[in-house]
């Protein structure tokens, strides 16, 4: 299975381009890279979730794993701390999930950092973030997905079907 037509084909091509773009971007921005760096998808969900690794392209031994996504936040994490793209995916959701927390906290505290009555709502962060982890666990614990003999993107394709590009993450 995969797409239905040539445009959805580069579609997705154009997404993905944007999301390494962006990944590198965030990486530069985040100061972990201040070279030129490189990048690749390693798995996806087209349209929804993106996740690639990036490294400066002098030192492949600073790798990182990057997730990115419709309504995700652009996150990142050492290459060391997963050994394959579904164990980034998971350490991704318990990341959120504790970010979750530590977020609500700030909410039932009523200011930000700074000490300030800001205008943020925390309770709507931590809830994002919240759903967000657990919207990923549900993608991890589907076995269908992760068949890296199979290619991480057409298992995805195959369990989700050719419409499925366009649908939210469940």
């Amino acid at each position: 299975m995969g797409f239905k037509t040539d445009q959805d084909v580069e579609k997705f091509a154009e997404w993905l381009k944007e999301q390494i773009q962006g990944m590198n971007r965030h990486m530069y921005t985040s100061g972990l890279i201040s070279t030129e760096a490189t990048g690749l998808c390693i798995w996806a969900v087209p349209h929804l979730v993106f996740l690639g690794q990036v490294w400066p392209t002098e030192d492949r031994s600073k790798k990182y794993w990057v997730i990115s996504g419709l309504d995700l936040p652009t996150d990142h994490i050492d290459e060391s701390l997963a050994a394959t793209p579904r164990d980034a995916a998971r350490h991704f959701s318990m990341k959120w999930q504790l970010q979750s927390s530590k977020v609500a906290n700030l909410g039932e505290q009523g200011n930000g950092d700074d000490g300030s009555t800001a205008a943020t709502d925390w309770q709507q962060i931590a809830g994002s973030l919240q759903s967000n982890a657990e919207a990923l666990y549900t993608l991890v614990e589907r076995d269908e997905l992760w068949d890296p003999d199979k290619g991480y993107v057409e298992n995805v394709l195959a369990a989700i079907g050719p419409q499925g590009a366009d649908d939210t993450v469940q």
